[in-house]
């Protein structure tokens, strides 16, 4: 897979991290109706369902695989914290932060056999991801999203990202901008 560039008429450049394997949800405890309002989250599978996020939701330590399933965070009040965490998105997932906030950090060393240290976020689907108002993130760690489209809209607070973001493209709309605080995670071509 190739990526485009942040900056006009650079070429795209090859996935660093395309030969990763994805965590495998064999042996996970299976959720498919997780509480929306204030409430922790353990490991496993979140599988064929959705949930509208409206208060805080704590992530415990460890992988949490996203099969047929959706996350949306409500208009007001919506956050998702975790550390020590890995929030992969299947193909057939999405995820909708809306005017939510996120803060969450990886694990120092690959939740799984075979994966990449550090990685926080891994978003599968190509399907474009849109943060509008005034959206407050904070991830540590890596940033996949391949193939996806980042959308900030309206002025949301400074979306920071503590190491590295790895995705389609970033359109910033508004006051919106992005804090990328580098951290040598993953192996890329640089642009000069």
């Amino acid at each position: 897979m190739l990526f485009r560039s942040m900056r006009a008429n650079i070429a795209p450049i090859d996935d660093p991290l395309g030969s990763i394997a994805p965590p495998s949800p064999s042996g996970m405890n299976v959720y498919t109706n997780p509480c929306s309002n204030g409430c922790t989250w353990y490991p496993g599978v979140y599988r064929n369902g959705s949930v509208t996020i409206r208060n805080t939701i704590t992530l415990m330590p460890g992988i949490y695989y996203f099969d047929n399933f959706d996350i949306s965070f409500q208009n007001t009040n919506p956050r998702i914290e975790g550390n020590g965490v890995l929030l992969y998105f299947d193909e057939d997932s999405t995820f909708d932060p809306k005017n939510g906030e996120m803060y969450v950090t990886a694990a120092p060393s690959s939740l799984y056999p075979g994966g990449k240290d550090g990685m926080v976020f891994w978003y599968a689907n190509c399907n474009k991801i849109v943060s509008r108002g005034n959206t407050d993130y904070y991830f540590e760690g890596i940033y996949y999203a391949p193939c996806a489209d980042l959308e900030f809209r309206g002025t949301p607070n400074t979306p920071v990202n503590r190491g590295q973001m790895i995705v389609g493209s970033v359109d910033m709309r508004g006051t919106g901008k992005i804090w990328i605080d580098y951290n040598h995670l993953v192996d890329t071509r640089t642009f000069e």
